[in-house]
């Protein structure tokens, strides 16, 4: 928080996560509302705070990736989310969090007409073994154990993206490959967006060392 003069007077939040976008302030309740990614590196939820730094509420309560477009009197927003296995729903709130209307249902129309795969997120140690990373994998259809499959690796190590996520992803690339018979691999290596400052800037001004010792 700083005054209009550009003096900092206090910090609102604190921790080894990230503030995804401060959507408004509320001056007649003193709260700040924000997305951050506190609750898991994937997922994506709406927090409110009182502008002294105290008092800190979370406002989305289902498991998920949350995106939020609040109300310019800041008594309601939209909240937009889906989830691994479940297509975006779209509800109306209240600035608490009730639910005040559903304005969207899950389309399950992809799930009902085509076979999606599941694809299972894993949380392994970097190199260093006390790094925590994400990946994601999805196993062909018909999956045998003991039997080897080829496989296929999908690499983004750069800065500015998340790919492991909580979020309904339908007919990707990934179930494409699956359905031919691949094993798909993909891990959010250190330099990827979510996980924090010291996170993502394990890349700066080292790009290909860091991504590939963690993809390897």
């Amino acid at each position: 928080l700083y005054s209009m003069e550009g003096r900092q007077l206090r910090q609102l939040t604190d921790g080894a996560w990230e503030v995804r976008g401060v959507l408004g302030i509320d001056a007649r309740t003193d709260r700040v509302y924000y997305l951050s990614s506190e609750v898991s590196p994937l997922e994506t939820h709406l927090f409110s705070i009182r502008l002294n730094g105290k008092d800190q509420t979370r406002l989305t309560g289902e498991a998920g990736s949350h995106s939020i477009s609040l109300s310019p009197s800041r008594q309601y927003f939209v909240d937009s989310f889906s989830t691994s296995t479940t297509p975006q729903s779209r509800v109306l709130r209240t600035v608490k969090g009730a639910e005040y209307a559903v304005l969207r249902e899950p389309d399950r129309s992809v799930l009902n007409e085509y076979e999606i795969l599941p694809t299972e997120v894993v949380k392994i140690k970097a190199a260093d073994g006390r790094t925590e990373l994400y990946g994601s994998l999805t196993r062909p259809a018909g999956f045998q154990r003991g039997r080897k499959y080829p496989a296929i690796v999908v690499v983004y190590g750069g800065p500015g993206v998340q790919s492991i996520t909580n979020t309904f992803r339908g007919l990707s690339m990934e179930q494409m490959f699956a359905h031919r018979g691949y094993v798909v691999w993909q891990l959010d290596n250190r330099g990827t967006i979510g996980r924090g400052h010291l996170f993502e800037s394990a890349v700066n001004r080292s790009l290909g060392t860091g991504e590939l010792a963690d993809q390897k």
